[in-house]
């Protein structure tokens, strides 16, 4: 279940009257410490700081100013921090309560320039006794929090996406598999106008930096962890170098974890049997093989892609084609919606035929009600569902049927909606009938 940041009404003030107010921003400047000594705070007592923070109190400097706006872009950010996390910590997503979710990383961030953020990432996990994918998980919460100004405050943008990359990459340097496959899947994509955010993540690194990840990809794969090998095969098949990104594929489905599923806030990564799959499927002399890996991601893994794929493998009039695009429709696939729609168009059309399909005439019975098939109507709500997600052929095949029943506004309506930009801000993926919507709007 995804969660979205809530920015709640402002709690207790980030600074107090007491201090000037560079003494108390020094709070966010300071690296992780087993063991430090404090002065005394007029504003918060040494014990207090204590208790605060299990790496100890922080020092306070002396000196400066910080200006009203950024007091309240500070204010702002963590106040939205709180929020989030709290969200998250709740709904089990991150391993730390609000609190020390938000002091982790503003630890982290305040202290990039002055230790080795390795080090200090590392040290962060041992102190607050959580694993480094857990500091992963709260650089991917991070990076999702919204940016919420005040439309009567002037402020800065907020710092949580440079703040979610330098955790994001910490941890790829301390060869964390989920950080370095989230950063090296966005690069992958980053080609990809159909993925403007991979290409956003993978344009705020340096090339310095995405040099490091590379290398801890490379190192990865050398151990054997599937993601990598598969993600290092997509590069080399982009190269051209086919076979040698086939001998990756295939090692890493020798070694995958079918019950693994990739979190919804990670880049897209593509699994190893689709993966082999796709490479394979086309050469008729290893459909054998593609066949095999999709049956290893659709019947082991519950991959809806690969149940999506080897459905083509099936006669399109037969029972375990129905079932494979019926679960692939089912679990969100588009295409899969828009053919399992016109498998029950075919089927309004020969309805009288339809006992003769032996095992598939069984499995739509439920469709017949009272002597009535009503193939039409349940082809008519998958043409919809997918309309709705975004699908333009199904919404040219909407506007079909309202002309044949003679509902002109409402066939102009799914043609006006054909013109409407990709719902996810990518490129446009069937300009021919974008065009073909548009010429049918002017007659």
């Amino acid at each position: 279940m995804s969660l979205r940041p809530i920015v709640a009404r402002p709690v207790n003030p980030l600074f107090k009257i007491g201090l000037c107010i560079f003494c108390q921003s020094r709070s966010l400047l300071q690296p992780f410490r087993r063991h430090a000594t404090h002065t005394a705070s007029s504003s918060l007592s040494r014990s207090k700081q204590q208790q605060k923070s299990p790496l100890g109190a922080r020092d306070y400097g002396t000196g400066g100013w910080v200006s009203k706006e950024q007091q309240a872009r500070l204010a702002v950010d963590q106040n939205a921090r709180i929020q989030f996390f709290s969200r998250c910590f709740q709904g089990g997503r991150i391993q730390l309560d609000a609190t020390n979710a938000d002091e982790l990383v503003t630890e982290l961030w305040s202290s990039r320039t002055k230790v080795d953020p390795v080090s200090n990432v590392l040290l962060a996990a041992e102190t607050y006794k959580i694993n480094l994918a857990d500091i992963t998980q709260l650089a991917l919460a991070t990076g999702r929090i919204v940016d919420s100004q005040k439309s009567n405050l002037r402020i800065s943008p907020s710092i949580h996406n440079p703040m979610s990359d330098f955790i994001m990459l910490s941890c790829s340097k301390a060869m964390d598999p989920t950080a370095v496959l989230h950063i090296m899947g966005a690069v992958y994509l980053s080609n990809n106008n159909t993925t403007p955010t991979a290409k956003t993540i993978a344009n705020r690194m340096s090339r310095s930096e995405l040099k490091d990840c590379e290398e801890a990809l490379r190192q990865l794969a050398i151990k054997g962890n599937t993601g990598a090998l598969t993600l290092q095969g997509q590069f080399l098949e982009r190269k051209g170098q086919v076979e040698q990104a086939r001998a990756l594929y295939e090692k890493a489905l020798e070694k995958c974890d079918t019950k693994h599923e990739l979190d919804e806030w990670e880049t897209p990564r593509l699994a190893p049997w689709n993966a082999l799959g796709f490479l394979t499927m086309d050469n008729k002399d290893q459909k054998a093989q593609a066949k095999a890996a999709f049956e290893k991601g659709a019947l082991e893994a519950d991959d809806p892609v690969s149940y999506f794929h080897l459905a083509s493998f099936e006669d399109p009039m037969s029972a375990n084609w129905l079932k494979y695009m019926t679960k692939a429709a089912a679990s969100g696939d588009l295409e899969a919606m828009f053919r399992l729609a016109c498998f029950y168009t075919k089927m309004a059309a020969e309805k009288d035929s339809v006992p003769r399909y032996g095992r598939v005439a069984t499995m739509v019975a439920w469709l017949t009600l009272k002597g009535e098939a009503r193939y039409f109507r349940h082809a008519q709500e998958w043409f919809m569902i997918a309309a709705y997600s975004g699908h333009k052929p199904s919404m040219l095949e909407l506007a079909e049927m309202s002309f044949v029943y003679g509902d002109q506004e409402k066939a102009k309506r799914y043609l006006r909606d054909m013109l409407a930009p990709p719902l996810d801000g990518g490129k446009e993926e069937w300009p021919r009938l974008v065009e073909e919507a548009r010429k049918r709007l002017l007659t």
